[in-house]
């Protein structure tokens, strides 16, 4: 009870104070994950074996997603304006970048520009899949993906719902900020190199 009240607190706080729309919308979901999560728990249950399996591929979805978004925003379409206001200019930046300095195999130097910079031109794309892309290329960041991909389908064979749903809300998370295949921010990477034991509880 007091972990959930903790996170309604968050929620309350990060939404009236810092307005930002997308970490409350991770806390919200986080919320109404935990009380499934719990409601299972007190029947000896996780969530269906489907829907787990599904969790496997969250990773590569968002990135599709992500990147999907970024190259078909349209200026003169009015839906995608409206999303891109929705993710606060994040399709428009990401798609500029992408024009400018295109997509290598191998990575590239970029000089990202933030808005605590003082009067250099903001020049700087939130999305991790976006960012990755440009700055690591394709390969290093497809890597990073298989890896994801890899803890998925392990966490699943040992029936590790939570940490499948930790990685899916660090996946929702990066498709509007930077910190996904950043280890120290994010160090569900960490999880690749560590010891786990299996949950004795069924599926649904």
């Amino acid at each position: 009870m007091i972990e959930m009240l903790s996170f309604i607190f968050a929620f309350w706080f990060v939404f009236e104070i810092n307005k930002t729309r997308q970490a409350s919308l991770i806390i919200l979901i986080m919320i109404l994950l935990s009380i499934y999560l719990k409601y299972l728990e007190r029947r000896q249950r996780i969530p269906s074996k489907l829907f787990l399996k599904s969790l496997i591929f969250s990773i590569p979805f968002f990135t599709i997603i992500s990147m999907y978004a970024t190259l078909a925003y349209d200026e003169g379409d009015v839906s995608w304006v409206v999303i891109n206001i929705i993710f606060s200019n994040r399709l428009a930046l990401g798609l500029d970048a992408i024009e400018q300095y295109g997509i290598p195999w191998l990575g590239q130097y970029i000089l990202m520009v933030g808005g605590d910079s003082g009067m250099m031109e903001y020049n700087y794309v939130d999305s991790s899949y976006v960012q990755a892309y440009l700055l690591w290329g394709v390969v290093l960041t497809t890597v990073l993906i298989l890896i994801y991909v890899k803890m998925n389908l392990s966490a699943y064979k040992r029936r590790d719902a939570v940490f499948l749903f930790a990685v899916l809300l660090a996946g929702l998370s990066g498709i509007s900020s930077q910190f996904l295949f950043q280890i120290y921010f994010c160090p569900l990477l960490l999880a690749l190199f560590a010891q786990h034991s299996n949950r004795d509880l069924e599926y649904n």
